[in-house]
């Protein structure tokens, strides 16, 4: 149990620092441009979407069981979430801008 627990949180970390740390900013703007409209651009700076397949990939790396994938990817996607919303306060979307739902 504690294994999950600690793959969901290093997961969730590791797409939180890709998609929303400083640390990458310059280095997702020179490989991927900054061009919003690009699916690739969406998906990278959009935590939420980063942890879903950062999660997916990871449990299918690390544990190989694919019936646990889903629902590894699905943790670390709410988690990155509940982490994102904490430390913006005034978010009121996943984090990519393109909520539909705050609009």
């Amino acid at each position: 149990m504690i294994d999950y627990i600690i793959f969901v949180l290093s997961s969730a970390g590791a797409a939180y620092i890709i998609a929303a740390s400083r640390i990458f900013r310059k280095v997702k703007a020179k490989l991927l441009g900054t061009d919003e409209d690009k699916l690739i651009v969406y998906f990278f700076n959009c935590p939420m979407c980063l942890g879903f397949w950062t999660g997916l990939i990871f449990s299918l790396t690390f544990f190989s069981l694919p019936y646990n994938s889903f629902l590894l990817a699905c943790a670390v996607s709410g988690i990155i979430h509940v982490l994102w919303m904490m430390s913006n306060k005034k978010a009121k979307d996943c984090g990519c801008g393109k909520s539909k739902l705050t609009k």
